[in-house]
């Protein structure tokens, strides 16, 4: 007879991950923000009667060692998502859902970098677009239907924060992007909550909400938009291959791209025309596209338990 699950146990293993990555990300920040407080007060650099002024030179400080916390956390955090996949393993099997599943290509892997490459470039060019019209729109909103002057900016934030960012060592922007935040990001998003979803809902749900949940937690709409979107795209390989090391492999190429771009890009862009920019985004995506229908096509693993008849979408 199959055990039965309790619903409370069920919400509680999509939210408690989630809590012990902040606060362990809380922690690690607070030992840095009290570490570099205390070195500033002994030197005099502080005045408790500009609290305002303390607290904003601390938050910049934390966004400019934010490499090292990512790397740091990422330390302390793998180890113990690995378990907890593993637990769920045996989970998984004490509920009588374990699925074993057959050899697939792993030259297919290789591939990976490549569309995680040409998906930051196209997205970093198409979520600008969309974010800058959606800002038009509720300009025109405002300012028709309600006479107000709606004006916002999603990019103010997010500029003033990666100017910081990336501002550090680029070794360390290097090994945080492209190695840290890949391996804990999807051992917590695709390896945790994405597969736990699996286990419930169908593919299509479970990748849209573990997307979603994964956008959201970057705290911006420029990163939530493109978090979001490559998301999805990081479920689908995880969903094809079956393997933790897909979406990994898929986010580090995306990253270290982004990184790249942000660092080499002259800060008024290149000059292109608005029909060549366009022309340019569509095929970036188009190329995504087709990489990953030639993935979806040709890594196919099959429980090898199942007969080819008893497979559905599940």
């Amino acid at each position: 007879m199959q055990k039965r699950e309790n619903a409370v146990i069920i919400i509680w293993r999509f939210v408690y991950p989630v809590l012990i990555f902040f606060g362990v990300e809380l922690f690690v920040e607070l030992v840095f923000m009290y570490g570099h407080m205390f070195r500033q007060m002994s030197a005099g650099a502080y005045s408790f009667a500009d609290t305002d002024a303390m607290a904003k030179e601390l938050e910049s400080y934390i966004y400019g060692v934010s490499g090292y916390i990512s790397v740091i956390r990422a330390v302390i955090l793998a180890p113990i998502f690995i378990l907890f996949m593993k637990a769920d393993g045996k989970r998984d099997t004490a509920y009588g859902r374990s699925v074993k599943y057959g050899p697939y290509n792993k030259l297919w892997l290789l591939l990976l970098p490549v569309i995680g490459f040409v998906a930051a470039v196209g997205f970093n060019h198409i979520v600008p677009m969309i974010l800058e019209a959606l800002q038009s729109f509720i300009h025109v909103l405002g300012k028709s239907i309600f006479g107000r002057d709606w004006n916002v900016d999603f990019f103010a934030k997010y500029n003033e924060l990666s100017g910081i960012i990336y501002s550090g060592p680029v070794w360390v922007m290097a090994l945080s992007v492209a190695v840290a935040a890949p391996v804990l990001e999807e051992l917590l998003y695709r390896g945790l909550i994405f597969k736990r979803l699996r286990t419930y809902l169908k593919p299509v749900p479970s990748m849209l909400i573990s997307a979603f949940v994964f956008g959201i937690m970057h705290g911006n709409a420029v990163q939530f938009v493109y978090a979001f979107i490559l998301g999805i795209f990081m479920a689908f390989v995880y969903e094809k291959f079956k393997t933790i090391y897909a979406p990994m492999i898929f986010h580090a190429g995306a990253n270290l791209t982004s990184l790249v771009i942000t660092l080499i890009l002259p800060e008024d862009g290149y000059k292109v025309s608005i029909g060549g920019y366009m022309l340019l985004t569509v095929a970036e995506l188009a190329v995504v596209f087709l990489l990953l229908k030639l993935v979806d096509m040709k890594v196919d693993r099959r429980p090898e338990s199942c007969r080819p008849n008893e497979l559905n979408d599940r």
